[in-house]
């Protein structure tokens, strides 16, 4: 064992010098082989570095066998540690050229312009400039030269893809070298013209090459000197053509060559490189970006320095640090994990959370010197200059709280206790459905004069363009880090610039068209509605708006919310209380008609709907139950069946002494029962309630009344519950899709999301039975206005608040009724 130990610790050795000596031998080799030359060397000659064993005197078999002390005792001697390495300017490169920043930007600069380029003739054909001659550039070409037309036309006959600007005597305008006579010949060697040319139809022949999309003067041969096939004569050109027949666009192979390397590396897309190049011909056509802690701000400066759109890093580190153990308060909203997340550390290894904006919200643009690493969750200082700002975000309802006091605290120089700025706090459309019933009123943007249309989503909707960063801008140092957001937000606002006209122009369009059916729906209403009223209405509306305005400070006290809604829903618990009481007074009155002591009218009737809805769960439980179930599955369901079976006997023995009639429909049942010879599952026992009874038998209509309120009740209770679970549904939505990675987290979540989803169905269910009810009761008791305020429940208009219909935009989309009827808003 001992002598094996040996061993291994002697090969080890001898492979480390092994290593040594031939990275020793490689390097003095490459030295000496550039003093020879390929005239000394013969054809078959090779120079190989003889690399032999360290010690002569040592066997071959010895190095498995044996140990040479004399050798074991050199190795000890070597010194096998890395040898430190003095630092360079080189390893930081940022650094050490942030002295020669401006000189670099102004030589940058310089090239936009002539620059020193400055002469009397041309450099080519040495013609005098005059004042009207036209002078060109190149972009592409290396180095500068101003040329005239013919000498841009013919340096470029080789270059025919290069991108070419004029110089008009005050700056450079882009040009082509089509528009100045250029013209690609196929089929013939270049320069040499051919005796029966075909031009391209339409003479709109477009070229894609790696700078660019270039519009050409093309021309296929047709002496027959060449191949006839117009894709072959493309091709001997090394030009791809895009069709078969009549070909009118090709791509380079240079460019394909591109487009291939950059979808291996990068996972680029055919679309993703179209449009770059688009762009590189005519550029008018980022929400958790971490970063990892590497480098620092001293060896990885930024070049903004709070010119662009990050703040000034060095007062904005001082600030987070001066204000680092404050605490955020908690929500007293739904829960949002914004705030009851806004202390939670970056993560191990991470110098920043994410990144916090401030964005315009009408045009959903970037805001200059907005732009900040968060510390600890969601916290961050920017500065505005602005007369009247809207704060929109997910969680304004908790900042209009408590910003005041924490800022108070934190700088009591910030905007917001600036007497001459009117700030209000709204909250975006899409996040707002997750909040309770008094944020959806008080914090809407369609109940904020001067909102508009806007939605209030442009801090969320922008990091669509930024995400795909996280990947590479995490390895970054901080001052490349910033400087490449800084890059990308630029381009994010020029490209919303260029976009402005259209867009402003479609919105323009669809409000034209939907203000007068809006506008016709408001009269139409208006006019159903008494002048009083509506004249009360405006004026509380109003005086609300008001009081949400600049001019607040001039009402003496805060006005009711028009908009919310203090109505007390009825409940079956409720309902029922109020039934019991009610046979408590005919009790005390001598009015009793119980006919059985232990089961009263208003009992029987509400026995009755807890039954249906046991049928109802059943039914549901069965559904469920599959060919392959575990016999405990089985087992269970059938105890449930057998509880219920025994419920529903005793509860129709009990029924009969109120409906004595109802044993005619039962014999009917059983006879349909024996002609089938089999008896219908526990969950279609008929129950023969009073709406489904209807003019069959004569009955008390006392019943049908008790019934009646206690469906009514059902219903708005099983509205409100569909409301409130639907809310819940949105807010896990919204959760699973910020927050929840990986499959197991995802698996979990959907298993919340059909849980809640399977509520939803249940409560829809009881709903259309209690509305199923009403109709068939409204109908017997000659009662009114219940077909408007309880309509057949369809599949679509189950939906959350801001939910559209399905093919239809949220601004032109409809509210589903299920949030318009009376007190649909928690008091």
């Amino acid at each position: 064992m001992a002598r094996g130990n040996g061993n291994k610790k002697f090969k080890l050795k001898y492979y480390q010098n092994l290593a040594k000596t031939v990275a020793s031998e490689s390097t003095e080799l490459r030295h000496k082989s550039t003093q020879y030359s390929s005239s000394q060397l013969g054809q078959n000659q090779t120079l190989e570095p003889e690399i032999m064993p360290p010690s002569a005197s040592v066997e071959s078999d010895d190095y498995n066998d044996g140990e040479d002390p004399a050798y074991l005792s050199h190795l000890d001697e070597v010194s096998i540690e890395p040898v430190g390495r003095k630092r360079t300017p080189g390893d930081d490169p940022m650094k050490s050229w942030l002295p020669e920043c401006d000189v670099f930007l102004e030589e940058i600069l310089t090239l936009e312009g002539r620059g020193p380029i400055v002469f009397d003739h041309c450099p080519m054909c040495h013609e005098k400039i005059m004042l009207d001659t036209r002078l060109f550039e190149c972009f592409d070409c290396c180095g500068r030269l101003l040329l005239c037309t013919q000498c841009i036309v013919s340096t470029h006959q080789s270059n025919p893809f290069h991108r070419i600007r004029e110089w008009n005597g005050h700056f450079f305008v882009k040009t082509t070298l089509k528009s100045l006579g250029l013209t690609i010949q196929l089929g013939h060697p270049r320069g040499t013209a051919c005796a029966n040319s075909i031009s391209s139809p339409g003479d709109d022949f477009v070229i894609i090459d790696t700078n660019g999309i270039h519009e050409v003067t093309l021309y296929f041969c047709g002496c027959g000197q060449s191949n006839q096939l117009h894709t072959v004569q493309l091709l001997r050109h090394r030009l791809y053509p895009a069709t078969t027949q009549n070909p009118k666009t090709a791509i380079t192979f240079r460019a394909l060559e591109t487009f291939e390397m950059l979808s291996y590396a990068s996972k680029v897309s055919c679309f993703e490189f179209y449009q770059s190049l688009s762009r590189l011909t005519d550029n008018t056509g980022t929400h958790h970006v971490k970063r990892k802690h590497v480098s620092s701000d001293s060896r990885d400066p930024d070049l903004g320095q709070g010119f662009a759109y990050f703040v000034e890093e060095k007062a904005y580190k001082e600030y987070l640090k001066k204000h680092e153990n404050f605490v955020e308060p908690k929500s007293n909203c739904s829960r949002h994990d914004a705030v009851n997340l806004s202390n939670a550390k970056p993560g191990v290894s991470h110098a920043a959370s994410g990144v916090g904006t401030i964005e315009c919200a009408r045009h959903n643009m970037k805001c200059p010197n907005a732009v900040g690493d968060l510390q600890f969750g969601e916290r961050s200082l920017f500065k505005l200059h602005l007369s009247t700002i809207y704060l929109s975000y997910d969680i304004a309802c908790q900042w209009s709280i408590y910003l005041k006091i924490c800022m108070l605290e934190l700088d009591h120089k910030f905007l917001i206790f600036d007497d001459k700025v009117y700030v209000k706090f709204v909250v975006p459309k899409f996040h707002l459905p997750a909040h309770v019933a008094r944020c959806r009123s008080n914090f809407s943007l369609n109940y904020t004069v001067g909102a508009g249309r806007t939605d209030g989503e442009a801090p969320e909707r922008g990091w669509a363009e930024v995400n795909p960063l996280a990947s590479s801008t995490k390895e970054m140092g901080p001052g490349s880090r910033r400087d490449c957001l800084d890059a990308h937000f630029g381009d994010y606002n020029w490209r919303k610039v260029m976009s402005m006209g259209p867009t402003l122009f479609r919105k323009a369009r669809a409000a034209a068209n939907n203000m007068a059916n809006h506008t016709i729906a408001h009269d139409e209403l208006t006019a159903t509605l008494p002048t009083d009223t509506v004249k009360k209405w405006t004026e509380e509306v109003e005086a609300w708006e008001r009081w949400r305005g600049p001019l607040s400070e001039n009402m003496s006290e805060e006005p009711e919310n028009p908009y919310d809604h203090q109505v007390e829903l009825p409940t079956q618990a409720a309902m029922r209380r109020r039934l019991a009481e009610a046979e408590a007074n005919d009790i005390a009155s001598g009015k009793d008609l119980a006919l059985d002591v232990n089961i009263t009218p208003s009992v029987l009737i509400s026995t009755g709907l807890d039954l249906k809805a046991k049928q109802r769960s059943i039914k549901v439980e069965l559904s469920k139950i599959w060919a392959h179930s575990q016999d405990r599955q089985h087992t269970r369901l059938q105890l449930r069946n057998n509880a219920l079976s025994r419920k529903l006997s005793a509860w129709s023995q009990r029924q009969q002494l109120y409906i004595p009639a109802v044993v005619s429909l039962r014999r009917i049942d059983t006879a349909t029962v024996n002609a089938h010879s089999t008896p219908p599952p526990v969950h279609e026992y008929p129950l023969w309630l009073l709406s489904s009874i209807q003019n069959k038998i004569p009955f008390d209509k006392g019943l049908a009344e008790i019934e009646w309120e206690l469906r009514v009740a059902q219903a708005e209770e099983a509205l409100e519950d569909i409301r409130h679970n639907l809310q819940i549904r949105s807010y896990l939505f919204k959760f699973k899709d910020q927050n929840v990675r990986g499959q197991h987290a995802n698996t979990r979540a959907r298993h919340a999301i059909d849980n809640v989803q399977s509520k939803i169905d249940a409560f829809a269910e009881e709903y259309r039975a209690a509305q199923h009810a009403i109709v068939s009761l409204g109908t017997l008791l000659e009662k009114i206005g219940w077909r408007q305020k309880y309509p057949t429940l369809e599949r679509d208009d189950i939906r959350e608040i801001s939910e559209a219909e399905e093919g239809i935009s949220a601004g032109r989309s409809l509210t589903s009724w299920i949030w318009c009827i009376k007190g649909t808003a928690e008091p």
